[in-house]
């Protein structure tokens, strides 16, 4: 029976779902990268429980009497296969990994671990004092995804409060535009109000030339009225470019997010199509 390709195909199904997923919450292209790297981390704990499940398997052949020696060469060949695919795996994600990022530490335990158990899970013989080494493998493999778990955990520190930090900056945009706008109009409506009373007043202080006095009110009235017009045009003018600044820079940065995703998507896809063409020898007869 042959499963092992198929639990691969699974594994890379999972991971190019991820990638497609990506540019859906990702904040740039730090967190862009960063979550690159924590989906790698997962493949990498998926495999793990692939290496969990051989060692198991490992352990039932040679805990027989007599020992199944056909059992125990399939389980030790798949174990084998788990373990470089996750070692393949881990060395992709140091490559990937955008320098500074909190989970660089982490990964290279993991490939101290990882050399270990190359080393323990190739000197399986295929006897009963086999166990020994069964039990320190499963200890490692359990260490090893705890491991990993928390190198995903610390690939994506800071994401969540750049996604925050980001929506902040949108909203103070927003509000700084309306304010401009509201203060605009406001200045309109109290020039043209002034403008109107000190019109009023030129026209009740004319007693002694009432007629040319109130002409010029009534002249006073009108500049009022139409600097309260050009006020309040101007107002909604730098309203709408307000409006129409915030539009092209949220166009801008969901262009620039939309072009490092699709980068990034290129580049996760040739990944996992790289561990798929790595990981089709694997099987079990």
């Amino acid at each position: 029976m042959r499963t092992t390709q198929a639990i691969i195909a699974v594994f890379a199904a999972t991971a190019y779902g991820r990638v497609a997923r990506r540019a859906a919450f990702a904040d740039g292209d730090a967190c862009i990268a960063a979550q690159a790297l924590a989906d790698g981390i997962q493949s990498n704990i998926d495999l793990q429980t692939g290496e969990q499940a051989s060692v198991e398997r490992v352990k039932a052949a040679v805990s027989q009497d007599p020992i199944d020696q056909e059992a125990f060469t399939a389980a030790k060949t798949q174990l084998l296969e788990f373990v470089n695919a996750g070692i393949s795996t881990r060395e992709n994600n140091q490559a990937i990994a955008p320098e500074g990022n909190a989970a660089i530490d982490g990964l290279g335990v993991v490939e101290k671990a990882q050399a270990e158990e190359l080393q323990l899970a190739q000197s399986l013989e295929g006897a009963a004092s086999d166990l020994d080494i069964v039990s320190q493998l499963e200890t490692d493999f359990a260490g090893g995804i705890k491991q990993n778990q928390q190198n995903a955990a610390d690939a994506l520190q800071g994401c969540d409060q750049a996604d925050a930090n980001a929506g902040a900056a949108a909203n103070g945009t927003a509000d700084a535009g309306g304010a401009k706008a509201d203060a605009g109009k406001n200045g309109g409506a109290k020039g043209g109000k002034n403008g109107g009373a000190n019109a009023g007043a030129d026209g009740e202080n004319g007693a002694d030339a009432g007629a040319a006095k109130a002409g010029k009110g009534n002249a006073g009235q009108d500049q009022a009225d139409q600097q309260q017009a050009d006020q309040q045009q101007e107002a909604d003018q730098q309203e709408q470019n307000g409006q129409q600044a915030q539009a092209q820079a949220q166009d801008g940065s969901a262009l620039a997010a939309a072009l490092a995703a699709a980068a990034q998507l290129q580049g996760a896809q040739a990944q996992a199509e790289n561990t798929v063409q790595t990981l089709k020898l694997i099987s079990i007869v």
